[in-house]
């Protein structure tokens, strides 16, 4: 049996997510979490095999990832999320998830990743793997493939529209240390001011 945790900020996408993967022999519904902090103390109850993890809880961030797999070694990740795989999915699995999956995909193919990655393995769609390749071949993620994952949030977070002291809540940061990854942020990628990062994150699809 497999037990899948899923976490997601979106009630009518959990319930999508239970009656999909809870129809399938072999797996099991042990635990959902809409937050950050309710994620948390689920992995230290239920014991899961496997989580399938939105990015964009709303206490929580792309660290989540990292979260998760500090309380439990074993558990795979895979991330289902409504960013293209060519966005960030090199990016996750640098972060130790096992798989990325967008949120358009079919039903079959989120209970074939969390089948494979139970098994040891990991799944990635041709465009998420086609991503993975053109960077180990040396190409590039772009602009913001320079910053680091926590300015990477940063990034993603001032993009959608939230201010610094809300990203500072979010992250568990101080407002300073925020505002010293946005200017690390709009130094790399060349930018004057937060019009122009909204601007950046939009036509670069790392907002939703």
């Amino acid at each position: 049996m497999i037990n899948v945790l899923i976490a997601d900020g979106h009630p009518i996408v959990l319930t999508g997510l239970r009656q999909v993967l809870s129809a399938e022999r072999g797996i099991k519904i042990v635990g959902e979490a809409r937050r950050a902090e309710e994620l948390r103390r689920a992995l230290g109850s239920c014991r899961p095999h496997v989580l399938v993890l939105d990015l964009d809880l709303p206490d929580g961030g792309f660290d989540v990832i990292g979260e998760a797999l500090g309380l439990r070694a074993e558990l795979k990740v895979v991330v289902f999320s409504a960013l293209a795989e060519d966005v960030c999915a090199v990016r996750v699995l640098r972060a130790g998830a096992a798989a990325y999956l967008h949120k358009g995909a079919e039903p079959s193919e989120l209970v074939k990743a969390v089948r494979k990655v139970h098994g040891g393995g990991r799944y990635l769609t041709p465009s998420a793997a086609e991503a993975l390749a053109d960077v180990l071949s040396g190409g590039s993620e772009g602009p913001h493939g320079s910053l680091t994952d926590r300015e990477f949030e940063v990034l993603r977070m001032l993009g959608a529209g939230k201010t610094v002291s809300q990203v500072a809540r979010v992250l568990h940061l101080s407002v300073k240390t925020v505002s010293t990854h946005r200017a690390r942020v709009l130094r790399k990628l060349r930018l004057g001011n937060n019009a122009e990062l909204m601007l950046y994150a939009l036509r670069n699809g790392l907002v939703v």
